[in-house]
């Protein structure tokens, strides 16, 4: 998956959680926010034809229509909006394979210490801006590395610690035989 399409998925889940904010509003009494709703509704509904991919659009079409419609109707509650918006988020994110993720990195706002190339200053710089507001030195700045993280590859490591175990079973039979056959070897004869 290149760069520009997890840009345009990302985008997608933005779009969602834009709504998601609109339609709780909306759905907590908020009439004056009915067309903006409607009109985000409309332009999620044609970036989904867009921009996700064939192995979760048929999920994500059908999820986004019943979603809309019941916000629309005014037909669920705001947890359950919330809910929905969540697990559709959730199904995009399913399309994006591992290793074109970058690892991110929870770093203290002033630990001097800069992310995948950059300076400590640059990194000072990021952790401000991403900061909403001034507060205690503590805060906590997340940070994304963009060097290539390993694919987390669970059934290789687990074929890797068959082979040994076997490599290591087929080893045990060798020595045992061949301590069998020194020990029938009449050493006396041998010159």
């Amino acid at each position: 998956m290149s760069p520009a399409e997890l840009r345009r998925l990302l985008e997608v889940v933005q779009l969602l959680q834009l709504h998601r904010e609109v339609s709780e509003r909306f759905l907590a009494g908020d009439t004056s926010l009915a067309a903006s709703r409607a009109r985000i509704a409309l332009w999620l509904a044609q970036q989904l034809e867009r921009r996700l991919p064939p192995q979760c659009s048929g999920f994500m079409k059908s999820g986004w229509r019943l979603l809309a419609r019941m916000t629309r109707k005014r037909s669920i509650s705001t947890r359950e909006s919330d809910a929905l918006h969540a697990l559709l988020c959730l199904s995009v994110g399913r399309a994006v394979p591992e290793d074109v993720v970058p690892r991110a990195v929870l770093r203290a706002a002033g630990d001097r210490r800069g992310g995948a190339g950059q300076s400590s200053r640059s990194a000072r710089e990021d952790a401000l801006r991403l900061r909403s507001g001034r507060s205690s030195g503590g805060d906590r700045v997340m940070t994304l590395d963009y060097q290539a993280a390993a694919p987390r590859s669970s059934p290789r490591w687990v074929t890797r610690v068959i082979a040994w175990a076997v490599c290591l079973i087929i080893l045990a039979f060798v020595v045992r035989a061949l301590v069998k056959q020194f020990a029938q070897v009449n050493w006396s004869s041998v010159s």
